[in-house]
């Protein structure tokens, strides 16, 4: 099963990292960075990938940033994304939009991430796209070059545009859907249960299931067109009709196993 890191930065009482006060009162950055990484297991919960946090997710205390690239580097995961919001002055600015980092000396995979996730993010926040940049940050810098590793920064605390955002759980939630998504299509990740056989494996199955019963000696698309021939009728009572136009799951494979043999 892959893995996926997600780091909240910072901590609840990390000095500093809040909005200034507006409408929706003064939001702390951790909750915010939490209530993403939250969304963002909800949403990939229905995929067969392991989701760990190395900050603490209580925000108590702002893990070093040290144990929380040693904690990646020794969970060796697919996929490390560390989840932040931007600032500038602390007050209320015209900064806008979102920007994802990796660092200049990984691998280009890791900028052509970078890019995979700003576009994403700025589609489904609406913010500005400051594009996918290359800085000096420890999350990036310290985890080993192996593991794909961004950070996002999602909007500004003290943009008076991106507060009215950031700071509400359809933005969060878009955020997190954005993270989510790219994640999905960057590790090819598939829902629980999902099937991907093809046919030319599911005729190599067969063959060899046919083998071990004596059944049939040639091979089973060989076999079955012999057998069932035009006879749609026949070949309805295999297939039962299901997925007509793609690959059937594999309970749906294992059913016409045991009625094409019977």
């Amino acid at each position: 099963m892959k893995k996926i890191v997600l780091d909240a930065g910072h901590g609840f009482n990390t000095a500093g990292k809040r909005t200034p006060d507006g409408s929706n009162g003064v939001v702390r950055e951790w909750t915010m960075n939490n209530n993403i990484c939250k969304f963002v297991a909800e949403i990939l919960a229905d995929y067969d990938v392991e989701i760990i946090r190395v900050d603490d997710t209580i925000g108590g205390t702002d893990i070093p940033l040290l144990q929380r690239t040693n904690s990646i580097n020794k969970i060796k995961p697919n996929l490390c994304i560390s989840i932040h919001h931007n600032a500038t002055t602390g007050n209320w600015n015209a900064a806008t939009g979102v920007e994802v980092f990796s660092h200049p000396n990984k691998p280009k995979r890791d900028a052509e991430l970078a890019k995979l996730f700003v576009d994403e993010m700025a589609k489904f926040v609406g913010l500005r796209n400051r594009g996918a940049k290359q800085d000096n940050l420890h999350m990036v810098r310290e985890t080993n070059s192996e593991i794909p590793s961004v950070l996002c920064e999602g909007g500004f605390m003290d943009g008076m545009v991106d507060y009215q955002v950031i700071t509400t759980d359809k933005g969060q939630r878009a955020y997190a859907q954005a993270v989510a998504n790219t994640c999905v299509s960057f590790l090819g990740l598939k829902k629980k249960g999902e099937d991907d056989m093809t046919q030319e494996r599911f005729n190599e199955m067969m063959d060899v299931y046919l083998k071990q019963q004596s059944k049939k000696p040639e091979k089973f698309s060989d076999w079955f067109l012999k057998e069932f021939g035009n006879d749609m009728e026949r070949v309805k009572k295999v297939t039962d009709g299901a997925n007509p136009q793609g690959f059937g799951t594999r309970e749906q494979n294992v059913a016409m196993i045991l009625r094409a043999t019977k």
